[in-house]
Protein backbone atom coordinates (compact mmCIF):
# COMPACT_ATOMS: atom_id res chain seq x y z
CA UNK A 1 0.00 0.00 0.00
CA UNK A 2 2.83 2.53 0.84
CA UNK A 3 4.96 1.86 -2.49
CA UNK A 4 1.94 2.27 -4.66
CA UNK A 5 1.06 5.51 -2.83
CA UNK A 6 4.66 6.90 -3.55
CA UNK A 7 4.70 5.31 -6.81
CA UNK A 8 1.12 4.62 -8.71
CA UNK A 9 2.70 2.66 -11.43
CA UNK A 10 2.78 -0.29 -8.47
CA UNK A 11 0.79 -2.81 -7.93
CA UNK A 12 -2.47 -1.19 -6.91
CA UNK A 13 -3.88 -3.01 -3.45
CA UNK A 14 -7.46 -1.91 -4.70
CA UNK A 15 -7.89 -4.43 -7.69
CA UNK A 16 -8.50 -7.59 -7.41
CA UNK A 17 -6.23 -10.38 -8.63
CA UNK A 18 -7.99 -11.60 -11.73
CA UNK A 19 -7.62 -13.65 -15.38
CA UNK A 20 -10.72 -12.08 -16.44
CA UNK A 21 -10.75 -9.86 -19.13
CA UNK A 22 -11.29 -5.85 -18.01
CA UNK A 23 -13.93 -3.87 -19.69
CA UNK A 24 -11.27 -1.38 -20.69
CA UNK A 25 -9.82 -4.82 -22.94
CA UNK A 26 -13.30 -5.85 -23.96
CA UNK A 27 -13.67 -2.19 -25.25
CA UNK A 28 -10.61 -1.98 -26.94
CA UNK A 29 -10.82 -5.50 -28.70
CA UNK A 30 -14.03 -4.59 -30.21
CA UNK A 31 -12.83 -1.72 -32.07
CA UNK A 32 -10.72 -4.24 -34.31
CA UNK A 33 -13.03 -6.70 -35.69
CA UNK A 34 -9.22 -8.28 -37.12
CA UNK A 35 -8.25 -9.49 -34.06
CA UNK A 36 -8.88 -12.52 -32.54
CA UNK A 37 -10.53 -12.67 -29.19
CA UNK A 38 -10.87 -15.53 -26.68
CA UNK A 39 -15.17 -15.21 -28.74
CA UNK A 40 -13.68 -14.50 -32.19
CA UNK A 41 -15.71 -11.70 -33.50
CA UNK A 42 -17.54 -12.39 -36.92
CA UNK A 43 -17.34 -9.91 -39.83
CA UNK A 44 -20.19 -7.78 -40.72
CA UNK A 45 -20.62 -5.48 -43.57
CA UNK A 46 -21.53 -2.21 -41.74
CA UNK A 47 -18.41 -2.70 -39.25
CA UNK A 48 -16.67 0.83 -40.69
CA UNK A 49 -20.30 2.90 -40.22
CA UNK A 50 -19.81 2.58 -36.12
CA UNK A 51 -17.92 5.56 -36.04
CA UNK A 52 -19.68 8.75 -35.37
CA UNK A 53 -17.70 12.37 -34.36
CA UNK A 54 -14.70 10.38 -32.98
CA UNK A 55 -16.71 8.28 -30.69
CA UNK A 56 -16.71 4.16 -31.47
CA UNK A 57 -20.30 2.21 -31.03
CA UNK A 58 -18.54 -0.10 -28.45
CA UNK A 59 -18.00 3.43 -26.79
CA UNK A 60 -21.16 4.34 -27.10
CA UNK A 61 -22.93 1.05 -25.98
CA UNK A 62 -20.39 0.85 -22.73
CA UNK A 63 -21.74 4.20 -22.03
CA UNK A 64 -25.33 3.54 -21.66
CA UNK A 65 -24.48 0.03 -19.87
CA UNK A 66 -22.49 2.89 -17.13
CA UNK A 67 -25.92 4.66 -17.21
CA UNK A 68 -28.60 1.49 -16.83
CA UNK A 69 -26.23 0.55 -13.43
CA UNK A 70 -26.11 4.00 -12.33
CA UNK A 71 -29.81 4.25 -12.17
CA UNK A 72 -30.07 0.61 -11.32
CA UNK A 73 -28.07 1.74 -8.25
CA UNK A 74 -29.96 5.20 -7.54
CA UNK A 75 -33.16 3.01 -7.33
CA UNK A 76 -31.23 0.63 -4.72
CA UNK A 77 -30.53 3.87 -2.84
CA UNK A 78 -33.87 5.67 -3.26
CA UNK A 79 -35.92 2.29 -1.77
CA UNK A 80 -33.38 1.62 1.08
CA UNK A 81 -34.27 5.43 2.87
CA UNK A 82 -37.12 4.79 4.28
CA UNK A 83 -40.38 6.39 5.85
CA UNK A 84 -37.69 8.29 8.56
CA UNK A 85 -34.73 9.80 5.76
CA UNK A 86 -33.96 13.20 6.81
CA UNK A 87 -34.21 16.35 4.17
CA UNK A 88 -30.85 15.64 3.31
CA UNK A 89 -30.71 12.62 2.45
CA UNK A 90 -33.95 13.49 -0.03
CA UNK A 91 -32.46 16.34 -1.03
CA UNK A 92 -29.43 14.10 -2.10
CA UNK A 93 -31.80 11.60 -4.24
CA UNK A 94 -33.41 14.31 -6.09
CA UNK A 95 -30.02 15.98 -7.05
CA UNK A 96 -28.63 12.36 -7.92
CA UNK A 97 -31.70 11.82 -9.96
CA UNK A 98 -31.81 15.19 -12.28
CA UNK A 99 -27.70 14.84 -12.84
CA UNK A 100 -28.53 11.28 -13.99
CA UNK A 101 -31.46 12.34 -15.96
CA UNK A 102 -29.71 14.89 -18.24
CA UNK A 103 -26.53 12.32 -19.22
CA UNK A 104 -29.84 9.95 -20.24
CA UNK A 105 -30.91 13.30 -22.51
CA UNK A 106 -27.47 13.60 -23.46
CA UNK A 107 -27.02 9.90 -24.37
CA UNK A 108 -29.89 10.03 -26.15
CA UNK A 109 -28.70 12.99 -28.51
CA UNK A 110 -25.65 10.78 -28.93
CA UNK A 111 -27.42 7.83 -30.00
CA UNK A 112 -29.11 9.66 -32.83
CA UNK A 113 -26.20 9.48 -34.89
CA UNK A 114 -25.72 6.06 -34.28
CA UNK A 115 -29.10 4.57 -34.83
CA UNK A 116 -31.50 7.17 -35.90
CA UNK A 117 -34.22 4.41 -36.16
CA UNK A 118 -34.01 4.17 -32.54
CA UNK A 119 -34.94 8.07 -32.34
CA UNK A 120 -38.01 7.79 -34.40
CA UNK A 121 -38.89 4.37 -32.32
CA UNK A 122 -38.72 6.39 -28.66
CA UNK A 123 -40.46 9.37 -30.39
CA UNK A 124 -43.38 7.29 -31.61
CA UNK A 125 -43.83 5.35 -28.15
CA UNK A 126 -43.74 8.49 -26.20
CA UNK A 127 -46.29 10.26 -27.87
CA UNK A 128 -48.33 6.72 -27.84
CA UNK A 129 -48.02 7.03 -24.15
CA UNK A 130 -48.69 10.32 -23.66
CA UNK A 131 -51.81 10.02 -25.91
CA UNK A 132 -52.82 6.53 -23.61
CA UNK A 133 -52.57 7.98 -20.34
CA UNK A 134 -50.03 5.69 -19.05
CA UNK A 135 -47.68 8.00 -17.43
CA UNK A 136 -47.65 7.84 -13.65
CA UNK A 137 -46.66 10.74 -11.82
CA UNK A 138 -44.75 9.29 -9.33
CA UNK A 139 -41.53 10.74 -7.66
CA UNK A 140 -38.70 9.84 -9.72
CA UNK A 141 -40.88 8.20 -12.64
CA UNK A 142 -39.66 10.42 -14.90
CA UNK A 143 -35.82 8.99 -14.47
CA UNK A 144 -37.10 5.59 -14.54
CA UNK A 145 -39.52 5.77 -17.24
CA UNK A 146 -36.60 6.47 -19.74
CA UNK A 147 -35.34 3.73 -22.08
CA UNK A 148 -32.36 3.30 -23.71
CA UNK A 149 -33.56 1.17 -26.09
CA UNK A 150 -30.57 -0.80 -26.63
CA UNK A 151 -30.11 -4.11 -28.84
CA UNK A 152 -31.28 -5.87 -26.16
CA UNK A 153 -34.62 -4.17 -25.65
CA UNK A 154 -35.20 -3.44 -29.62
CA UNK A 155 -35.09 -7.37 -30.49
CA UNK A 156 -38.68 -7.35 -29.02
CA UNK A 157 -40.17 -4.80 -31.02
CA UNK A 158 -41.47 -5.37 -34.43
CA UNK A 159 -40.07 -4.30 -37.79
CA UNK A 160 -37.05 -2.84 -35.77
CA UNK A 161 -34.04 -4.85 -35.57
CA UNK A 162 -30.82 -3.39 -34.07
CA UNK A 163 -27.41 -3.11 -36.31
CA UNK A 164 -25.46 -6.59 -35.93
CA UNK A 165 -22.28 -5.26 -34.91
CA UNK A 166 -24.42 -2.81 -32.30
CA UNK A 167 -26.38 -6.55 -30.56
CA UNK A 168 -22.32 -7.99 -31.26
CA UNK A 169 -20.49 -5.16 -28.73
CA UNK A 170 -23.26 -4.93 -26.62
CA UNK A 171 -23.61 -9.00 -25.59
CA UNK A 172 -19.49 -9.15 -25.19
CA UNK A 173 -19.57 -6.01 -22.76
CA UNK A 174 -22.06 -7.70 -21.19
CA UNK A 175 -20.71 -10.97 -21.13
CA UNK A 176 -17.47 -9.24 -19.59
CA UNK A 177 -19.51 -7.38 -16.96
CA UNK A 178 -21.20 -10.59 -16.05
CA UNK A 179 -17.76 -12.42 -15.20
CA UNK A 180 -16.96 -9.37 -12.98
CA UNK A 181 -20.01 -9.57 -10.96
CA UNK A 182 -19.21 -13.39 -10.39
CA UNK A 183 -16.00 -12.18 -9.36
CA UNK A 184 -17.41 -9.59 -7.24
CA UNK A 185 -20.32 -12.12 -5.74
CA UNK A 186 -17.76 -14.56 -4.67
CA UNK A 187 -15.34 -11.83 -3.01
CA UNK A 188 -18.25 -10.10 -0.98
CA UNK A 189 -19.22 -13.91 0.13
CA UNK A 190 -16.09 -14.51 1.24
CA UNK A 191 -15.71 -11.14 3.73
CA UNK A 192 -19.51 -12.19 4.41
CA UNK A 193 -18.09 -15.71 6.32
CA UNK A 194 -15.25 -13.74 7.88
CA UNK A 195 -17.38 -10.97 9.44
CA UNK A 196 -19.74 -14.20 10.58
CA UNK A 197 -16.05 -15.36 12.11
CA UNK A 198 -15.01 -11.92 13.73
CA UNK A 199 -18.74 -11.47 15.05
CA UNK A 200 -18.25 -15.08 16.69
CA UNK A 201 -14.84 -14.65 18.07
CA UNK A 202 -14.66 -10.96 19.53
CA UNK A 203 -18.19 -9.42 19.63
CA UNK A 204 -19.73 -9.68 23.16
CA UNK A 205 -23.01 -7.99 24.88
CA UNK A 206 -25.73 -6.49 23.01
CA UNK A 207 -23.96 -3.69 21.77
CA UNK A 208 -21.13 -5.56 19.68
CA UNK A 209 -23.62 -8.19 18.36
CA UNK A 210 -25.84 -5.38 16.62
CA UNK A 211 -23.23 -3.61 15.50
CA UNK A 212 -22.21 -7.12 13.79
CA UNK A 213 -25.14 -7.85 12.83
CA UNK A 214 -25.46 -4.25 10.64
CA UNK A 215 -21.95 -4.99 9.52
CA UNK A 216 -23.34 -7.99 7.88
CA UNK A 217 -26.59 -6.86 6.75
CA UNK A 218 -24.82 -3.85 4.42
CA UNK A 219 -23.05 -6.50 3.05
CA UNK A 220 -25.85 -8.83 2.30
CA UNK A 221 -27.60 -5.76 0.76
CA UNK A 222 -24.30 -5.24 -1.51
CA UNK A 223 -24.59 -9.07 -2.61
CA UNK A 224 -28.49 -9.32 -3.34
CA UNK A 225 -27.72 -5.76 -5.41
CA UNK A 226 -24.49 -7.51 -7.12
CA UNK A 227 -26.66 -10.99 -8.11
CA UNK A 228 -29.69 -8.45 -9.26
CA UNK A 229 -27.27 -7.17 -11.37
CA UNK A 230 -26.16 -10.33 -12.76
CA UNK A 231 -29.58 -11.94 -13.61
CA UNK A 232 -30.20 -8.22 -15.39
CA UNK A 233 -26.72 -9.03 -17.83
CA UNK A 234 -27.49 -12.42 -18.19
CA UNK A 235 -31.37 -12.05 -19.50
CA UNK A 236 -29.98 -9.09 -21.57
CA UNK A 237 -27.49 -11.73 -23.21
CA UNK A 238 -30.38 -14.62 -23.72
CA UNK A 239 -31.88 -11.79 -25.94
CA UNK A 240 -29.22 -11.24 -27.70
CA UNK A 241 -27.61 -14.83 -28.10
CA UNK A 242 -29.84 -15.83 -31.07
CA UNK A 243 -28.83 -12.45 -33.21
CA UNK A 244 -25.11 -13.12 -31.96
CA UNK A 245 -25.27 -16.77 -32.79
CA UNK A 246 -23.23 -17.10 -29.41
CA UNK A 247 -24.17 -20.32 -27.01
CA UNK A 248 -21.59 -21.15 -24.87
CA UNK A 249 -21.23 -19.54 -22.45
CA UNK A 250 -24.63 -20.26 -21.26
CA UNK A 251 -22.29 -23.34 -19.88
CA UNK A 252 -20.28 -21.05 -17.54
CA UNK A 253 -23.00 -18.40 -17.07
CA UNK A 254 -25.98 -20.04 -15.62
CA UNK A 255 -29.02 -19.10 -14.25
CA UNK A 256 -28.58 -17.77 -10.14
CA UNK A 257 -30.93 -19.04 -8.46
CA UNK A 258 -31.64 -17.68 -4.27
CA UNK A 259 -30.03 -21.12 -3.07
CA UNK A 260 -26.76 -20.77 -5.64
CA UNK A 261 -25.73 -17.46 -3.31
CA UNK A 262 -23.93 -18.97 -0.41
CA UNK A 263 -20.72 -18.85 0.49
CA UNK A 264 -18.06 -22.25 0.19
CA UNK A 265 -19.07 -25.07 2.33
CA UNK A 266 -17.48 -25.72 5.60
CA UNK A 267 -15.40 -28.57 4.75
CA UNK A 268 -13.33 -25.94 2.96
CA UNK A 269 -12.45 -24.12 5.90
CA UNK A 270 -9.79 -24.99 8.42
CA UNK A 271 -11.96 -26.47 11.43
CA UNK A 272 -10.20 -28.99 13.46
CA UNK A 273 -12.86 -29.23 15.96
CA UNK A 274 -15.92 -29.08 13.17
CA UNK A 275 -16.54 -33.01 13.80
CA UNK A 276 -17.15 -32.60 17.30
CA UNK A 277 -19.71 -30.18 17.34
CA UNK A 278 -23.40 -30.63 16.03
CA UNK A 279 -24.36 -28.82 12.80
CA UNK A 280 -27.97 -28.05 12.01
CA UNK A 281 -29.16 -30.42 9.02
CA UNK A 282 -30.07 -27.47 6.59
CA UNK A 283 -26.36 -26.10 6.16
CA UNK A 284 -25.87 -26.72 2.65
CA UNK A 285 -23.04 -29.46 1.76
CA UNK A 286 -22.53 -28.79 -1.69
CA UNK A 287 -20.54 -26.25 -3.35
CA UNK A 288 -22.76 -23.80 -5.49
CA UNK A 289 -21.69 -23.77 -8.99
CA UNK A 290 -20.58 -19.78 -8.87
CA UNK A 291 -17.49 -21.24 -7.15
CA UNK A 292 -16.69 -23.45 -9.94
CA UNK A 293 -17.58 -21.23 -13.18
CA UNK A 294 -15.77 -18.17 -14.32
CA UNK A 295 -13.09 -18.68 -11.29
CA UNK A 296 -10.51 -16.16 -12.11
CA UNK A 297 -9.67 -14.25 -8.34
CA UNK A 298 -7.03 -16.67 -7.05
CA UNK A 299 -3.62 -16.27 -7.78
CA UNK A 300 -1.90 -17.50 -11.11
CA UNK A 301 -0.84 -21.37 -9.41
CA UNK A 302 -4.54 -21.66 -7.49
CA UNK A 303 -6.73 -20.65 -10.35
CA UNK A 304 -8.75 -22.29 -11.18
CA UNK A 305 -8.97 -22.30 -15.04
CA UNK A 306 -10.07 -25.32 -16.16
CA UNK A 307 -12.81 -25.42 -13.95
CA UNK A 308 -12.47 -28.12 -12.17
CA UNK A 309 -14.03 -29.11 -8.47
CA UNK A 310 -11.21 -30.53 -7.57
CA UNK A 311 -9.08 -27.53 -7.38
CA UNK A 312 -12.20 -25.37 -6.14
CA UNK A 313 -12.49 -27.65 -3.31
CA UNK A 314 -9.07 -27.55 -1.72
CA UNK A 315 -8.56 -25.78 1.81
CA UNK A 316 -5.52 -23.58 0.25
CA UNK A 317 -7.51 -22.17 -2.56
CA UNK A 318 -10.17 -20.73 0.01
CA UNK A 319 -7.39 -18.88 1.94
CA UNK A 320 -6.25 -17.47 -1.15
CA UNK A 321 -9.69 -16.69 -1.69
CA UNK A 322 -9.98 -15.07 1.30
CA UNK A 323 -6.83 -13.20 2.12
CA UNK A 324 -7.40 -11.56 -1.47
CA UNK A 325 -10.99 -10.45 -0.75
CA UNK A 326 -10.00 -9.41 2.79
CA UNK A 327 -7.13 -7.46 1.33
CA UNK A 328 -9.00 -5.29 -0.90
CA UNK A 329 -11.40 -4.47 1.88
CA UNK A 330 -8.74 -3.59 4.22
CA UNK A 331 -7.69 -1.65 1.59
CA UNK A 332 -10.62 0.31 1.40
CA UNK A 333 -11.21 0.86 4.88
CA UNK A 334 -7.86 2.04 5.26
CA UNK A 335 -8.36 4.60 2.63
CA UNK A 336 -11.92 5.36 4.39
CA UNK A 337 -9.45 6.01 7.89
CA UNK A 338 -7.40 8.37 6.20
CA UNK A 339 -10.12 10.44 4.75
CA UNK A 340 -11.41 10.73 8.37
CA UNK A 341 -7.99 11.72 9.69
CA UNK A 342 -8.08 14.48 7.16
CA UNK A 343 -11.31 15.62 8.34
CA UNK A 344 -10.07 15.25 11.92
CA UNK A 345 -7.02 17.73 11.03
CA UNK A 346 -8.93 19.94 9.39
CA UNK A 347 -11.20 20.03 12.09
CA UNK A 348 -8.04 20.77 14.85
CA UNK A 349 -7.03 23.57 12.68
CA UNK A 350 -10.56 24.68 12.90
CA UNK A 351 -10.71 24.72 16.37
CA UNK A 352 -7.19 26.48 16.62
CA UNK A 353 -8.43 29.40 14.76
CA UNK A 354 -11.67 29.49 16.87
CA UNK A 355 -8.95 29.68 19.52
CA UNK A 356 -7.08 32.32 18.17
CA UNK A 357 -10.09 34.22 17.47
CA UNK A 358 -11.79 33.74 21.00
CA UNK A 359 -8.34 34.78 22.59
CA UNK A 360 -8.73 38.08 20.09
CA UNK A 361 -12.00 38.71 21.30
CA UNK A 362 -11.04 38.08 25.13
CA UNK A 363 -8.18 40.73 24.77
CA UNK A 364 -11.00 43.37 23.32
CA UNK A 365 -13.17 42.72 26.03
CA UNK A 366 -10.52 42.72 28.70
CA UNK A 367 -9.84 46.29 27.47
CA UNK A 368 -13.38 46.99 27.71
CA UNK A 369 -13.44 45.61 31.35
CA UNK A 370 -12.84 48.90 33.18
CA UNK A 371 -14.67 50.84 30.99
CA UNK A 372 -18.24 50.53 33.26
CA UNK A 373 -18.55 53.35 35.10
CA UNK A 374 -20.09 53.06 38.88
CA UNK A 375 -20.42 49.53 39.34
CA UNK A 376 -20.11 48.16 42.52
CA UNK A 377 -16.56 46.43 42.54
CA UNK A 378 -17.58 42.86 44.99
CA UNK A 379 -20.41 42.61 42.07
CA UNK A 380 -17.77 42.60 39.28
CA UNK A 381 -15.43 40.53 41.26
CA UNK A 382 -18.43 37.83 41.53
CA UNK A 383 -19.58 38.21 38.23
CA UNK A 384 -15.50 37.10 36.78
CA UNK A 385 -15.13 34.27 39.40
CA UNK A 386 -18.48 33.22 38.33
CA UNK A 387 -17.39 33.38 34.26
CA UNK A 388 -14.14 31.18 35.03
CA UNK A 389 -15.59 28.90 37.24
CA UNK A 390 -18.07 28.07 34.44
CA UNK A 391 -14.87 27.50 32.20
CA UNK A 392 -12.13 26.78 34.26
CA UNK A 393 -13.10 22.64 32.83
CA UNK A 394 -12.52 22.84 29.00
CA UNK A 395 -9.22 22.18 28.54
CA UNK A 396 -9.59 19.67 30.61
CA UNK A 397 -12.28 17.82 28.34
CA UNK A 398 -10.54 18.92 25.56
CA UNK A 399 -7.29 17.08 26.37
CA UNK A 400 -9.13 14.03 27.79
CA UNK A 401 -10.79 13.87 24.05
CA UNK A 402 -7.47 13.79 22.11
CA UNK A 403 -6.27 10.93 24.83
CA UNK A 404 -8.88 8.90 23.76
CA UNK A 405 -8.12 9.58 19.65
CA UNK A 406 -4.36 8.89 20.51
CA UNK A 407 -5.17 5.58 22.27
CA UNK A 408 -7.13 4.35 19.58
CA UNK A 409 -4.54 5.24 17.01
CA UNK A 410 -2.04 3.22 19.05
CA UNK A 411 -4.13 0.17 19.42
CA UNK A 412 -5.05 -0.30 16.29
CA UNK A 413 -1.53 0.18 15.00
CA UNK A 414 -0.69 -2.45 17.31
CA UNK A 415 0.08 -6.23 16.20
CA UNK A 416 -3.12 -8.52 16.16
CA UNK A 417 -3.84 -12.36 16.48
CA UNK A 418 -4.07 -13.33 12.52
CA UNK A 419 -7.87 -13.99 12.09
CA UNK A 420 -8.56 -17.59 11.33
CA UNK A 421 -11.11 -19.36 8.97
CA UNK A 422 -13.02 -21.32 12.13
CA UNK A 423 -16.63 -19.97 12.03
CA UNK A 424 -18.80 -21.61 14.07
CA UNK A 425 -22.13 -19.53 12.72
CA UNK A 426 -24.25 -21.78 10.72
CA UNK A 427 -25.66 -18.78 8.89
CA UNK A 428 -22.72 -17.88 7.52
CA UNK A 429 -23.11 -20.60 5.18
CA UNK A 430 -26.66 -20.60 4.23
CA UNK A 431 -27.87 -18.61 1.39
CA UNK A 432 -27.95 -14.81 1.16
CA UNK A 433 -31.99 -14.44 1.76
CA UNK A 434 -33.35 -12.34 -0.72
CA UNK A 435 -35.13 -9.48 -0.20
CA UNK A 436 -38.67 -11.16 -0.36
CA UNK A 437 -37.33 -13.30 2.69
CA UNK A 438 -36.90 -10.04 4.68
Amino acid sequence: MTKWEADSTQTNPFNVTSKVESLQDIRARLKNLTTTPIHPLRSVPDADLDIHDDLHAADFIAMGLTLEEQRQALASDAASLGLHATALQKSSINEREAKLQRKFVSWFDTQTGFAPEITALRAAEESLQAHSGQIQTTRGSALYRLQLLLPSEVLSRPNCPPRQTHALYEFHLRHGRALHLLEELRRLLLVRTQKYKAKDKHASGVAAHTRAGKAIQAVDERIRRVADEYRRMRAAMMSLSEVVGERGWITVLKDLQSTDVRAMPRALFSDPERHKRKRNDDTPKEMSWIWRMGVGSLPAELAIDSLSAGAASSEEAAIAATNESLRVEWAKARARAKRWAEEVELLQEEMRRVLEFCSWRAGRWGELRNGRQGVDPSLMSARRAQFEGNWKDIPAFVDMGLHQVADIHRSSSASRETLSLNVDDDAAFRPVPDRSSL
